[in-house]
């Protein structure tokens, strides 16, 4: 896999400094770019091919879908075949996780949006579970509330 060769795309966000970061989802990584498309740097998980993603470790990514940046510039990945949330700092190293894979609240199944809101709270779509989610932006990256959808 070429560094900068993008392969099924999902998400892409920018920081306060230009940084564009893109949810390089069949690759199973982050790529982050200049705003001329110059390759920065890429976070990779080195999974092994899909289906299968190897056991969880914290910041390591399968199919990530869609990708937002917090007020303290932290990169949020919705990592939906892990069914979580990592929380990445900007130069990619990996600082927490948010989520575990179930029905009960602060639990994912399958996040699909992240959004990072000036109030402080992370918002999640909880796809699989038909609701959206909202986690204090920390540490300690906690419910704060099941906002809409199946409770």
């Amino acid at each position: 896999m070429a560094p900068g060769r993008l392969r099924g795309p999902h998400g892409v966000a920018v920081d306060g400094r230009g940084v564009v970061y893109v949810a390089d989802t069949n690759n199973h990584r982050i790529a982050a770019f200049t705003g001329g498309g110059v390759l920065l740097a890429v976070w990779s998980s080195e999974l092994a091919a899909e289906p299968a993603c190897p056991p969880l470790a914290l910041g390591q990514l399968c199919r990530p879908r869609h990708l937002a940046v917090d007020p303290a510039g932290n990169v949020l990945v919705a990592d939906r075949n892990h069914h979580r949330v990592h929380v990445f700092s900007p130069d990619g190293r990996p600082l927490a996780s948010v989520g575990l894979e179930g029905r009960a609240p602060g639990e994912l199944r399958f996040p699909y949006g992240v959004a990072a809101a000036a109030d402080g709270l992370l918002y999640v779509a909880d796809t699989g579970n038909d609701r959206i989610q909202a986690f204090a932006l920390g540490p300690p990256y906690r419910l704060h509330l099941p906002l809409v959808g199946r409770r």
